[in-house]
């Protein structure tokens, strides 16, 4: 099978709703000119693998199939934002592409820093593109899933449960809870901020520019007018790649949901505590049991597998 560059199979420029280049910083380099330099998301060492599982998935160069494909993994894993709470992102996300036969193919980690560059373009051509356009089947999963996830685990919704309780023992445990939201969304986004310049893996350019406020990339997101004389070469051959990919036989249509199975996981998990709590009490320990649980708090925390967002 032939390669495909990663760009060539992903959504980008004006009318997708994606930026692929940080806002980067200004130097001076050696022959002192000013220079903008800045990162390429779609650039990186995973670049190559995630495009091969893409174009095997789809069978074509379509972008909108594509496009089309990865939505159905941040619509369904917008269901168990829930879960976030109690497991790492890597290990959250894999759950999610392994909900599809064709996406189970992704490298845990490679999907990991996908996603979190997916989220990351997004953020940035919201933040520096002027009069966003609407978006595409990919951008409104990804904007469904980033804004479900801060209702869930801002800090507003670490203080709702205990707003007008004044006792001193509310506001210690809706502290903790802030605490714990901030750990929790730093884990999922703290890549993925528009001022972010990503993990440090993706390519690096730089382009002189004439002043501190030019950024060389801007032009490539402002709106271009359409020509009304029917559609491109390449837009045919998009909207033939659509109808084929979404086809009986494409693969969207294996679905199975993996996520069960760490549902039944922590299900049984906490029936085993709730029953091991009954026991103690009846026996007349239930005090000492709830002293342990001080005691150990930050231990339980960590036994449910969030391991990073322990606090």
């Amino acid at each position: 099978m032939p390669d495909h560059r990663l760009t060539d199979l992903v959504l980008k420029g004006p009318l997708n709703g994606l930026r692929w280049e940080t806002q980067g910083y200004k130097e001076r380099d050696e022959n002192g000119n000013l220079v903008h330099t800045y990162r390429v998301l779609y650039q990186h060492p995973h670049g190559t693998h995630i495009s091969r599982v893409l174009f095997c998935a789809t069978g074509s160069r379509s972008k909108n199939a594509n496009a089309e494909c990865l939505a159905d993994i941040y619509n369904h894993a917008r269901r168990y934002i829930r879960l976030c709470k109690r497991m790492e992102p890597e290990e959250f996300w894999t759950y999610a592409k392994n909900c599809w036969a064709w996406s189970s193919k992704f490298n845990d980690d490679a999907f990991w820093a996908f996603t979190y560059k997916l989220f990351h373009a997004r953020a940035l051509y919201l933040d520096t593109v002027p009069d966003p356009l609407e978006g595409n089947p990919l951008t409104e999963a990804l904007d469904c899933f980033r804004d479900r996830f801060f209702e869930v685990y801002s800090a507003e919704a670490a203080i709702a449960p205990f707003k007008g309780k004044f006792d001193r023992a509310y506001i210690e445990n809706a502290e903790d809870d802030i605490y714990y939201h901030r750990i929790i969304c730093e884990a999922y986004f703290g890549l993925s901020s528009a001022d972010s310049e990503g993990d440090g893996t993706d390519h690096l350019r730089s382009t002189v520019v004439e002043d501190e406020t030019t950024d060389p990339n801007s032009a490539k997101y402002l709106p271009r007018p359409r020509v009304p004389d029917g559609p491109t070469i390449l837009e045919r051959e998009e909207v033939l790649g659509l109808f084929i990919d979404l086809g009986l036989r494409n693969a969207r249509h294996g679905h199975r949901d993996a996520y069960q199975e760490i549902e039944e996981i922590f299900r049984k998990a906490d029936e085993e505590e709730k029953e091991a709590r009954s026991k103690l009490e009846k026996n007349g320990e239930g005090e000492d049991m709830m002293m342990m649980d001080v005691n150990d708090q930050d231990d339980d925390i960590g036994d449910v597998g969030i391991g990073k967002l322990s606090v």
